[in-house]
């Protein structure tokens, strides 16, 4: 149901839809209504660019944006602090993403200078993303630690919490 036309085959306007809800950005200034349109209106949040948007319109903290786009450039990184997150705006199992500190990755635990990175992204996605990729700060532990984080994951079933899973990378 999360996906398909639950009244049977699938459609190309079910699959428009579906890559619509995916990839079109919605800006924090929208109105509700359009953040909430359709029936499973929660899947256009799996674009993180648009769940970035759809929290800071309800006031809550977000990382700070240093660069989204689909043309990875080399002075884009070379621009960046010393520690950030580069990652795709659409995505999951921590695919294309790389945690960075200095020149060390954490999430893969390998040392990588900015060039390095610039060559890994460009062999997996090419010059020009199809998905676009954010650039983010790295949010510090209560300590001002740049660590990894304990991962949070809230399995929901028909608006009831069934599980909550911690994952300590």
């Amino acid at each position: 149901v999360w996906w398909r036309n639950p009244g049977g085959d699938q459609t190309l306007v079910d699959d428009l839809r579906r890559l619509a809800m995916l990839h079109t950005r919605v800006g924090r200034d929208a109105p509700r209504s359009r953040w909430r349109r359709g029936p499973y209106w929660q899947r256009r949040l799996l674009n993180k660019l648009n769940a970035r948007e759809f929290v800071a319109a309800l006031g809550c903290a977000v990382p700070e944006l240093y660069w989204h786009g689909r043309f990875l450039r080399r002075s884009v990184l070379a621009s960046l602090p010393g520690q950030f997150v580069l990652k795709p705006a659409v995505g999951a199992a921590r695919r294309g993403i790389h945690v960075m500190a200095e020149s060390r990755d954490l999430l893969s635990g390998t040392d990588m200078t900015r060039d390095q990175l610039f060559d890994r992204v460009a062999a997996s996605r090419g010059r020009f993303s199809h998905i676009p990729l954010l650039a983010e700060e790295f949010v510090t532990t209560e300590r001002g630690a740049h660590a990894l984080a304990i991962d949070y994951k809230f399995h929901m079933f028909k608006g009831v919490v069934g599980a909550i899973q911690l994952i300590h990378r």
